[in-house]
């Protein structure tokens, strides 16, 4: 697991001030705008809490001096991942400035892709008229690695059918020959995106830009699950479901540890389960550990919010 440093503003002032003895509540406040004045940061372990109860009070000036301050403690500490509170995240300057110090931010992403499976699950069950084992799935593809390699496999193995449309052929046909070989499965790759996509009922794109997806056309009532990147579907023909990104459930246990740690009011839970397993090399690792934390797929996000499941049930 890759060490994560989790970057907040405080939840309340005693959170950031905590004596081993007592402070009237004036001088806690008096504290607490010091700190602000000299954007003084506080440091629990990994946790990083700026002197804010609220993230929108930071100025563009603030949030500047604060990210070079955080940047050159990440850099002490040779750090290169961190998550970003549900506020500091929606700051440009704070998104821009550890871009461009190559430190990556947490976005939920990373995971999304692993939930593939079970998102088709979820899926179906709402679709009501079809099972997984029903689905025709296309995949757009340019990107190769041992991790959609082994997406490809388990999906494979689920689905009725599974094209992938792909520039990278050479490799793609050697995974597709592989499954072939070990499990009878035959799979289409093509670069030819019309006949890939022509029957899907759903479309996983792991890497295709919103303008080459803008370019084909793409069935009617498709669902399209993006994970890289938010899409726009501009086709006015396309009258499937658009989903950019999701939410979980998790164990108890699980949400239990971030509720101790005091920061599952501050972070996503999606992001906070992914820092937890974010830069994990095992495939099989992955998966068993989304199988024991209960990992449920609560709902999929549009590009206008939460998807109502009737929207999937086919006529």
């Amino acid at each position: 697991m890759v060490f994560i440093f989790y970057i907040k503003e405080a939840s309340n002032i005693n959170e950031i001030i905590n004596f081993s003895f007592k402070l009237p509540n004036f001088l806690k406040k008096f504290v607490f705008v010091f700190l602000k004045i000299f954007n003084l940061i506080l440091v629990k372990k990994n946790v990083i809490i700026l002197p804010y109860l609220d993230a929108h009070q930071i100025s563009t000036r603030k949030q500047i001096k604060l990210a070079n301050k955080i940047g050159d403690l990440l850099e002490k500490e040779n750090a290169a991942n961190i998550a970003l509170s549900k506020y500091l995240i929606r700051n440009t300057h704070f998104k821009n400035y550890f871009h461009s110090k190559n430190i990556h931010v947490l976005n939920g992403r990373w995971l999304f892709q692993y939930l593939s499976l079970e998102i088709l699950s979820y899926i179906s069950k709402n679709m009501e008229s079809k099972k997984v084992s029903d689905l025709e799935v296309a995949i757009l593809a340019n990107t190769y690695n041992t991790t959609i390699k082994d997406i490809i496999s388990e999906i494979s193995q689920n689905v009725k059918v599974l094209n992938i449309a792909t520039n990278n052929l050479a490799n793609f046909k050697s995974t597709t020959a592989e499954l072939y070989e070990k499990f009878g499965i035959s799979i289409r790759v093509s670069n030819n995106r019309k006949k890939v996509l022509q029957k899907a009922d759903v479309i996983l794109n792991f890497d295709f830009s919103e303008e080459v997806i803008n370019k084909y056309s793409l069935p009617e009532k498709a669902v399209i699950i993006n994970f890289s990147n938010k899409i726009n579907i501009e086709s006015k023909l396309f009258n499937g479901i658009n989903i950019n990104y999701y939410n979980i459930s998790v164990a108890s246990s699980i949400t239990s540890l971030f509720n101790k740690l005091n920061l599952s009011s501050s972070f996503p839970l999606e992001i906070l389960y992914e820092s937890m397993h974010y830069g994990k090399k095992s495939f099989t690792d992955i998966m068993n550990s989304l199988n024991a934390d209960k990992v449920y797929i609560k709902s999929l996000i549009g590009n206008k919010g939460q998807i109502n499941p009737k929207k999937f049930k086919t006529e």
